[in-house]
Order: structure tokens, then sequence, then C-alpha cells
């Protein structure tokens, strides 16, 4: 599982819908569900092998994918987590120049501490795996989420992360 911070998508910005082969890369744009779904079929598309996805005008350069565990640790550095959302915080929205603040106090004021890479065991040996984390972690993450906030700013759009 995982969360990412992008810019948020609106209704208007469905550019159409893709219905692509993963096997041989074919891709394949049509205007509207209904077209892709006769497109997926004349071309004789299958689940295993196809796909049919919306696609958007919005440029998902920006975006910034993160571990659950350590876009928690993020959004709790960034001041986004509070007594009211501490169970529900995998999803939120908030405006460009609040992020960019709490991306500056964040960096500023939140301890570089290294994460050392560790595996838990479940009773029937289920392994889950927490991989190394570099001390810079979440500096490096809050320059790439001011990076996503200065695009939105110029598109005039807040930033959700899901």
């Amino acid at each position: 599982m995982s969360v990412t911070f992008h810019l948020r998508i609106d209704d208007t910005d469905l550019a159409g819908f893709e219905v692509k082969n993963w096997e041989t890369n074919e891709s394949h744009m049509f205007p509207n569900y209904d077209a892709a779904c006769i497109g997926w079929h004349n071309l004789g598309a299958t689940p295993g092998d196809w796909s049919l996805t919306p696609t958007y005008s919005v440029t998902d350069e920006f975006n910034v994918n993160m571990s659950n565990d350590n876009a928690r640790d993020v959004l709790d550095s960034l001041g986004l987590i509070t007594p009211e959302n501490e169970s529900d915080w995998y999803s939120g929205e908030v405006e460009a120049d609040d992020l960019i603040g709490r991306c500056l106090i964040g960096i500023a004021v939140t301890p570089e501490v290294e994460l050392p890479a560790a595996m838990e065991v479940g009773s029937k040996g289920a392994r889950l795996m927490h991989p190394r984390r570099d001390a810079s972690y979440i500096a490096t993450k809050c320059v790439a989420i001011m990076r996503l906030a200065e695009e939105a700013k110029k598109l005039d759009r807040t930033i959700v992360w899901t």
C-alpha cells in the first residue's frame, strides 16, 4: 500500500480512456467510457493482459509517492495528522501555500533520524519487511512536495493525498 500526493483532479479534467495491452505496450485512446468498452471488445482485450483506465489532462509529473508508514511520518512532520484524523489520515486535501509553509517548517524542525531495516514475522510465518530509511528521507520528500505545491499554485489547484 502507498500514499500519493498529487494535484487535485476534477471531473472536467477527464481526457478520455486508454485501453492498453501491457504485454505488447499497444495502446488505444477513446473519447469516452462507452467507446472504450466497444474498443476493448473489438481489440479482443482480456483482463489478464489489458487494462482500461481513465486519462486526465492534469500532469502527474510532480506526484510524490511513498509507503503508508513513510507517508504517516511525513504527514506528521507537516502537522497534518491531528487527534481528529488520527485514525483516518490516509487521504486529505490542502491549499498549496499552506503546504509550502508546512514543508518549510517540517524541514526545519523534524529531526533527521535514520531507520534501520527490520522484519516482522507473523504467527503463520508471513514476513513484513521494513526497508532502511535514510536520515534525510522526510526532508527529501518535503522538497518534492514543495515542487508539487508550486505547480499547484501555477494551476490554481489544491494538493490531495490518497
